[in-house]
């Protein structure tokens, strides 16, 4: 079990019953925070969308209109970001060729940049934007003689303020950060437990007995995790819903001849987007499966050689973003493709030579 010091225990103190405040506002008569229904008129469409472009070891950070159009670079040497909740500022994780990753804060409207985080002792990534808006959690590996240590998850302000690291202790672990929806919970990896942590600002973390990718479901109570499953003499990835409140588990959308990876939640809760991969097809296709028990999941994409990650909904659910990489396919770019899932369209190319997009609201 992690503890925290007196003085980490009156910070989050203070964060949880700012936390506290927000939970009223988002509960409902029934206990549960309102679901995003598809088409919904009050869902505020995105702005745009971020990406990356040239992504060599000093990639671009982008910003094109919600429907793919007018493409600015923004940022150089951006390894991973995470916009703002309120759309007016981005976070990323800065590549300046020589020098440890540092953590910036682009302002969307002025154009200006401010270095938040970052030391000759240590190198910063992954930075994520709480829903709730004033955290941010980013990856810190340390830097000695004998190389970079292992990551672990520190929080802080949006000005830079340190909040202290999210577990304590020397052999702990900890990566791929996953808000939850309602920005009360902080979901990430331990490798050496082989469980997902669950932060809540108290004293002691939530495990979960699974490991892998995953994320939340929309009223965040409830995980999806991609974890390795036992199949007769194989293993394979394979998703499992994880119940926070009664601990149960089920599968979803096991095949025997295949691993599913990088799960992620539709904002309505009714499905799941997944990347897919078989013996057959190595390469990674996008796939849907609903919500319900006994679901069949299909196909979005289907074969013609291309590597498929990376699923991002749109904020009212109706439109699904990924990446296609072209490995090994000379003069042939990656690119942002999309489906109109609302209306059960045919993938449409969005935004070539680019990758890993995330919608702007």
């Amino acid at each position: 079990m992690a503890r925290f010091s007196l003085r980490w225990r009156i910070i989050t103190a203070l964060l949880v019953a700012v936390f506290g405040i927000i939970g009223l506002l988002l509960v409902v008569d029934d206990g549960r925070s309102p679901a995003v229904v598809v088409g919904d008129p009050t869902v505020v469409a995105p702005r745009g969308v971020l990406f990356l472009r040239n992504p060599a070891q000093l990639a671009e950070l982008w910003l094109a209109d919600a429907d793919g159009s007018n493409s600015r670079r923004i940022a150089p040497a951006v390894s991973d970001y995470s916009p703002r909740p309120n759309g007016t500022q981005v976070v990323y994780a800065s590549q300046l060729a020589g020098k440890p990753s540092n953590i910036a804060v682009l302002d969307l409207a002025s154009g200006t940049n401010l270095n938040i985080a970052g030391a000759a002792e240590w190198t910063a990534y992954s930075p994520t934007w709480s829903p709730a808006d004033g955290i941010i959690v980013y990856e810190r590996r340390s830097i000695t003689p004998a190389g970079v240590g292992t990551p672990k998850l520190w929080l802080m302000q949006p000005d830079g303020a340190e909040l202290g690291p999210v577990a304590k202790g020397g052999d702990v672990v900890t990566y791929g950060p996953i808000w939850s929806p309602d920005g009360t919970k902080l979901g990430f990896v331990d490798p050496l437990r082989n469980e997902i942590g669950v932060f809540n600002f108290s004293e002691v973390l939530r495990r979960v007995p699974f490991s892998g990718e995953f994320d939340w479901s929309p009223d965040s109570r409830q995980l999806v995790v991609s974890a390795l499953q036992q199949n007769e003499n194989s293993y394979r990835n394979q998703l499992v819903m994880y119940d926070l409140a009664s601990e149960q588990h089920s599968g979803l959308a096991a095949d025997a001849n295949a691993d599913d990876f990088t799960p992620r939640w539709s904002p309505d809760g009714s499905q799941i987007a997944f990347v897919r991969r078989t013996r057959s097809q190595p390469r990674g296709e996008i796939w849907l499966v609903p919500v319900a028990a006994n679901s069949v999941a299909r196909a979005i994409t289907n074969g013609g050689g291309f590597d498929n990650v990376d699923p991002q909904w749109s904020p009212d659910g109706r439109t699904l973003l990924w990446t296609r990489l072209t490995i090994g396919q000379a003069n042939v770019p990656s690119a942002i493709w999309r489906v109109d899932v609302a209306n059960a369209g045919e993938p449409t190319l969005f935004i070539e030579n680019a990758t890993y997009a995330k919608w702007l609201r």
